[in-house]
């Protein structure tokens, strides 16, 4: 999903269209000339996974996708992103509070891996895959939020839950200590949820896959 995959058979046919149709046919194609065309661009098409996934995810209107977060033990905080404000990418950033030095400092992204421009832009929403560490101490730890370039981008599952909440990331505050949305507050530390491993896992709400299936179609 970062970055389209080349298909040699793609890039074979959509040559062998367009010089098919720069070709010097007289004025008036014959039947077998527009039978050819026609099944060109229909193999093309059909080759064009990465179109067809696109179209996809902009007929359905509610895909978030995942944005790839590789934090780096030694990176150089120094090293900034170049956000492309022109793309929808910053709509996905939440507005920061005064306080997010142990984000920015834990989580800080130099290199994020977002979808490509075209699957990004026809998304609903994007969200980072830096879902769980280990705290060592009998917990999972959650990253609510990474930082780039600054901007503060909420976990998938949280961009999930702001969907479902009809709650734009726009409108939602975050830092080191909370997140403010609608009336409700995530407690935070250091940016972080924490869950405990060590209640009964009947504490945790339970769905069948089946039922998932069910409501996703």
């Amino acid at each position: 999903m970062h970055e389209k995959i080349p298909s040699p058979g793609l890039s074979e046919v959509k040559q062998l269209r367009m010089k098919f149709s720069e070709y010097p046919f007289p004025q008036k194609p014959s039947v077998m000339t527009n039978w050819i065309m026609d099944n060109l661009t229909r193999i093309e098409n059909e080759l064009d996974h990465d179109r067809s996934l696109i179209t996809s995810i902009a007929r359905k209107g509610n895909v978030i996708l995942p944005v790839g977060a590789p934090i780096e033990e030694n990176q150089n905080l120094s090293t900034k992103y170049v956000l492309d404000t022109s793309s929808n990418i910053t709509t996905n950033f939440i507005k920061s509070t005064n306080n997010i030095s142990a984000i920015e400092k834990q989580y800080t992204v130099d290199r994020p891996q977002f979808p490509y421009q075209e699957l990004s832009q026809n998304t609903l929403g994007l969200g980072h895959d830096r879902l769980t560490e280990d705290s060592g101490l009998g917990a999972i730890i959650h990253p609510a939020m990474i930082a780039i370039n600054g901007n503060l981008l909420a976990s998938f599952p949280l961009r999930i839950a702001f969907s479902y909440l009809n709650q734009q990331p726009g409108n939602i505050q975050g830092g080191d200590r909370q997140i403010f949305l609608e009336g409700r507050t995530i407690p935070l530390m250091k940016g972080r949820m924490l869950f405990s491993l060590n209640k009964p896992s009947k504490s945790f709400p339970g769905l069948k896959l089946r039922e998932a299936a069910f409501h996703l179609r």
